[in-house]
């Protein structure tokens, strides 16, 4: 009768554990997703106002600011996307920012809806 109960006292505390885990996790990824969206933050407006070589090469101001941090690579690659097809820039940047935006994608593996395969 003693075991009976020991066993049925452990199975309990795993149920609840379990439980626990199962109610806190969606919480938990709801407060990483909203901090993630805190740190890939940048101002468009003043993205898109930068020449090209400023946008692509500055280490302070353009895409790359944001791709410094390693879960903000999609990010980044939508930003790059959102510059050269709302920017004129010549075919030679372009290709450079397709590029880049490949190279971004590629390692999130996250290729956006719009792209037909």
């Amino acid at each position: 009768m003693q075991s009976t109960i020991s066993e049925l006292t452990l199975r309990g505390s795993l149920f609840l554990s379990f439980l626990l885990a199962t109610i806190a996790s969606p919480l938990s990824f709801a407060e990483d997703k909203n901090r993630l969206q805190q740190s890939c933050t940048y101002n468009e407006k003043a993205m898109m106002e930068l020449s090209p070589r400023e946008f692509d090469q500055n280490f302070e101001n353009g895409w790359r600011v944001v791709a410094k941090n390693n879960d903000c690579l999609e990010v980044a690659a939508n930003l790059i996307r959102t510059y050269y097809t709302t920017n004129e820039v010549s075919a030679g940047a372009k290709r450079t920012f397709v590029w880049h935006e490949g190279q971004l994608r590629a390692e999130t593996r996250a290729i956006p809806p719009s792209y037909s395969t």
